[in-house]
């Protein structure tokens, strides 16, 4: 199914931040799974330790505003393949969604058992 990668979260999210590493995925129940030997669940999007490799490689930017009772991170860069700027209500999902819009574009295929 096509998502825009502007509402991607959860296992979604991870499943496209696992495909643009290039890591296989296997949908395993409620969580998307690494493929091969090591099994785990992946938690780019609540993860600091998965997430922040990734961040700190790609130079992801992140700036957080509160707006009318919303609080809302953006994240941001212009020197990947594509220039992103996504948002999100923590600061991981929204640097997880620039990655991956700055290496899928806007709109992603995600299976449906990731939704």
């Amino acid at each position: 199914m096509q998502v825009e990668t502007k509402n991607l979260s959860g296992r979604a999210l991870n499943y496209a931040v696992a495909k643009c590493q290039g890591i296989g995925v296997l949908i395993a129940g409620y969580a998307c799974v690494i493929e091969g030997t090591v099994i785990r669940q992946l938690d780019y999007d609540t993860s600091c330790a998965e997430a922040g490799p990734i961040i700190d490689r790609e130079g992801i930017s992140t700036v957080y505003r509160m707006a009318e009772r919303v609080d809302l991170w953006t994240a941001y860069n212009d020197s990947m393949d594509l220039p992103c700027l996504q948002g999100g209500p923590t600061r991981r999902i929204a640097a997880m969604r620039c990655y991956v819009a700055s290496k899928m574009g806007h709109s992603v295929e995600i299976p449906e058992e990731c939704l």
